[in-house]
């Protein structure tokens, strides 16, 4: 289904299966709701501009944007499952703004998207944060991933003060746009 022919090291959804894949979500969503377990909210897919050695898959904002809008969206909505949070970008703060602007934009996309959801791992850029809720204060932003690596970590003092840094800076961009943000 990908331009590579593989799960791992990028490549790209082929246009051919943008159908089949937002059918998979449902399914997904489905199978997991017959074994007594709700899916609340899901990205369109994790880091989309990083060919990672493990399952990846690249994705422009304007290909998000149109999988969202053509494909995901619709699909969703027509097996009853427009309940369900989709967020766009699950990538860094460094291009979260032009990145959320890209889907956000279109009102056609923005209509099934809950939020952006983003990591940490390029540096603290709370201002992209803060320029993207202001832009779009209707939207959710959902931090969604970040770890310190090469651990373990067990008693370390700084580990705490990383993530304490990584949230306080988070909570003071949303709060200095006049807004604290909100989950689920």
């Amino acid at each position: 289904m990908k331009t590579n022919g593989e799960m791992n090291h990028g490549g790209k959804l082929k246009p051919e299966f943008r159908d089949a894949w937002a059918r998979y979500y449902v399914r997904f969503i489905q199978e997991y709701a017959k074994e007594g377990i709700d899916i609340w909210g899901l990205t369109v897919q994790n880091e989309p501009e990083s060919p990672q050695t493990w399952d990846s898959c690249v994705w422009t904002g304007a290909e998000e944007r149109d999988f969202v809008r053509d494909y995901l969206g619709p699909t969703l909505e027509r097996a009853g499952l427009g309940h369900v949070k989709l967020m766009i970008w699950d990538h860094n703060r460094d291009r979260i703004f032009e990145r959320g602007k890209t889907v956000l934009d279109d009102p056609r996309a923005a209509r099934y998207v809950w939020g952006t959801s983003y990591h940490w791992y390029t540096g603290d850029m709370f201002n992209n944060v803060r320029q993207l809720h202001e832009a779009y204060p209707d939207k959710h932003l959902l931090f969604t991933e970040g770890c310190v690596v090469k651990g373990p970590h067990f008693g370390e003092w700084q580990l705490g003060e990383t993530y304490g840094h990584s949230m306080v800076g988070d909570l003071n961009a949303w709060r200095s746009a006049g807004s604290i943000g909100t989950c689920c």
